[in-house]
């Protein structure tokens, strides 16, 4: 399983999931041989700070 903001969701092979930037999520229930591919992307200089918009 794939908890997201409160969610659970099954996952396997080939799925692919879009998280948010400050969106509490983690697996949950996977096997010994779980393994998995994580990539950010986003705006050029990173997320901008809360209440602190870039320049």
């Amino acid at each position: 399983m794939f908890a997201v903001d409160g969610e659970r969701h099954p996952f396997g092979p080939g799925d692919c999931f879009f998280v948010p930037a400050g969106v509490a999520h983690r697996f949950e229930t996977f096997s010994e041989d779980f393994s998995t591919w994580v990539v950010f992307w986003g705006p050029q200089g990173g997320e901008p700070l809360i209440g602190n918009p870039a320049p």
